[in-house]
């Protein structure tokens, strides 16, 4: 990009234009060296993990929880490539969880934009974002079906708007559509010769944490579903979004092998972990308390 070609347009892009361009601007203003691109990981790790701290915080109202897992997520040591992953699956909720606190139009194009920005880190990533999105548009507060519905499309609406900009560089409608199949081609190649098979099923430490990043949404989402039919409906629009984006990880980006590709799935994780622990350390004080919407 720096000699002045452009993703897809001057070469092959697997759907990732922005994490070509992250890494142009990292040697722009570093220097063409592999230090731009140590350095560049480096910061958006630690944004990541910022993130997922004040992330575990408001959902845990605790320092302690949210250290820890904050610490677990560094510590399961994701492979430097794959910081986009963790960077996407940290802000997003913030995001989401802040249009649910206040449901403005500000906080929705704030939202459509980290959905833009994420799809153009990896194409599939803004499935991710916009599952979390879509899950809090229609489980916040409505006065009926056509607000979540109004809701559903003026996000539908910024997020196509935003994407009109990439579009036109690439061409038009046109080639934006063919940028969608290559990825798709592309992604069903890399995805049949990394899935996991039922032979390699085990009980090994890294399939412990396979099976506890599936069990942990399932067990929060059933708590949160407990909690509204008693009444206490606060986290609803916290934990269901969160609980979506949790699954849609686990199912789409654990692949083989397991050693190294559990770290790309383990923000939601580490998230729905802490709120399930906020929970319990709500009850074993004797109050159902009300964690509620993050602020």
């Amino acid at each position: 990009m720096l000699a002045g070609e452009w993703p897809t347009v001057d070469f092959f892009d697997p759907g990732m234009p922005l994490t070509y361009a992250a890494s142009a601007g990292a040697q722009l203003l570093l220097g063409r060296t592999l230090l731009a691109e140590a350095v560049l990981t480096a910061v958006m790790y630690g944004v990541a993990a910022a993130c997922t701290l004040l992330g575990a915080y408001r959902l845990s109202r605790s320092w302690l929880v949210a250290a820890a897992a904050t610490l677990l997520a560094v510590a399961i040591f994701p492979r430097s490539y794959a910081y986009p992953k963790l960077l996407v699956t940290a802000v997003a909720p913030l995001a989401v969880w802040a249009w649910a606190s206040r449901r403005t139009w500000p906080h929705l194009v704030v939202m459509a934009l980290v959905t833009v920005v994420a799809f153009l880190f990896r194409h599939d990533y803004a499935a991710y974002v916009g599952l979390a999105a879509c899950a809090a548009l229609i489980v916040a507060p409505a006065s009926g079906s056509p607000a979540v519905l109004k809701r559903l499309a003026l996000f539908g609406g910024v997020v196509a708007l935003l994407l009109v900009p990439y579009a036109v560089s690439l061409g038009g409608v046109d080639a934006f559509a063919g940028s969608i199949r290559t990825f798709v081609d592309y992604g069903r190649r890399h995805s049949d010769r990394t899935a996991l098979t039922f032979d390699t099923l085990g009980w090994t430490p890294e399939w412990q944490l396979f099976w506890s990043f599936h069990a942990l949404p399932i067990v929060a989402l059933v708590w949160a579903l407990v909690d509204w039919r008693q009444g206490r409906r606060d986290d609803v629009p916290v934990v269901i979004p969160l609980c979506a984006m949790a699954v849609a990880a686990n199912v789409l980006l654990i692949r083989d092998p397991l050693s190294a590709r559990l770290a790309d799935a383990v923000v939601p994780a580490v998230l729905t972990g802490s709120w399930l622990a906020g929970r319990a350390r709500q009850v074993g004080e004797g109050f159902p308390g009300r964690g509620g919407l993050p602020r």
